[in-house]
This record gives structure tokens, C-alpha cells and sequence, in this order.
């Protein structure tokens, strides 16, 4: 796992944890909430983020972080890559809980992601992929600066459903 822990005033990004996946379980199966966000359209049984994790772990590219705020509670997840040789970041998940969202943790966590990679490691580009009916990641994202690059008109869901994506950097 590519580790990743670094903070500003506001928020700290710290590595996940093995003690942190029962709660991390949680949010990925609650579809109403974070089903957009985590590109899980139904249940998945606690084995499949076992395996994902370790599959994280394992992989020198990947990193995987709970987002914290300063009474270092969990108040979000931040998944992704980095790929080293081309100077890119993909953000795969961005989970801010419910009640925490509309306080500037998700914009705070993206801003110290954003000047980590660009300070220590010198990345031209962050990329990440939105549901283009999820309007309220796509204006959210739209408000830290991302920009529509690609549009992706078939990918199909886990439930075989149509989904448009927009590609943004």
C-alpha cells in the first residue's frame, strides 16, 4: 500500500486500518447513502472488503485513508492510486459520512491530497471518474476545480444498468 499520512489544520489522512473495515463495511453497504460514491449498487458481503483490502495493501500503488477530523474521528474514506511513473492520481472513492458532509471535509481532504501529491511527488494530473446522474458529487468536484476530459456512454453496473461516467482532472 502506498501510505498516506499526512494532515493540515483541519483534517488528517491516515492509512486504514485492519480494526477500521467493520465500520468501513458499513458505509459500502449502505447503497442509499454512499452507493454513488462507492460505485456499490447492492450489499457485498464483509469477505469482499477483506480481499479488497489486502488486494491494497499488497499494491505498491494503491492507498486507501480514512479522512479524520481534529477530534480524530473517522469522518470519511479516501481510496485511490498513484501511478508513480506517470505522475497521475486516480481518487477511486470519496465518502464523507452524511452528517459530516457540507462542513469542508470532503473540500479539505481533496486540497491536502491535491497539495501532498503535487508537493512531494511532483503529479501533473488527478483524475477520477463521476455518475453523470449523481449531480451533487459532479457539482462538487466541479467546485474544487475538476473538469470534464471524457465521457464514457456504456458502463454497465454491477446490476447491468447503463451508467453514463464523466472522466474529470
Amino acid at each position: 500500500m502506498f501510505s498516506l499520512n499526512v494532515n493540515n489544520e483541519d483534517v488528517f489522512l491516515k492509512d486504514v486500518k485492519l480494526n477500521k473495515l467493520v465500520k468501513i463495511h458499513k458505509w459500502y453497504n449502505n447503497i442509499d447513502e454512499y452507493g454513488f460514491a462507492t460505485g456499490v449498487d447492492r450489499p457485498m458481503p464483509f469477505d469482499y472488503i477483506l480481499k479488497e483490502y489486502f488486494k491494497v495493501v499488497s499494491s505498491p500503488e494503491e492507498f486507501f485513508v480514512g479522512v479524520y477530523n481534529l477530534s480524530n474521528e473517522m469522518v470519511g474514506l479516501l481510496k485511490g492510486r498513484f501511478i508513480s511513473k506517470e505522475k497521475i492520481v486516480w481518487i477511486k472513492v470519496l465518502i464523507i459520512k452524511t452528517e459530516f458532509q457540507r462542513k469542508g471535509y470532503g473540500k479539505k481532504a481533496i486540497e491536502l491530497l491535491r497539495d501532498y501529491f503535487i508537493k512531494k511527488h511532483h503529479v501533473k494530473s488527478i483524475y477520477l471518474t463521476v455518475d453523470k446522474e449523481n449531480k451533487g458529487a459532479y457539482a462538487f468536484w466541479k467546485k474544487q476545480g475538476f473538469k470534464e476530459v471524457e465521457k464514457i456512454e456504456k458502463y454497465v453496473s454491477l446490476q447491468e444498468k447503463n451508467i453514463k461516467l464523466l472522466v474529470l482532472c
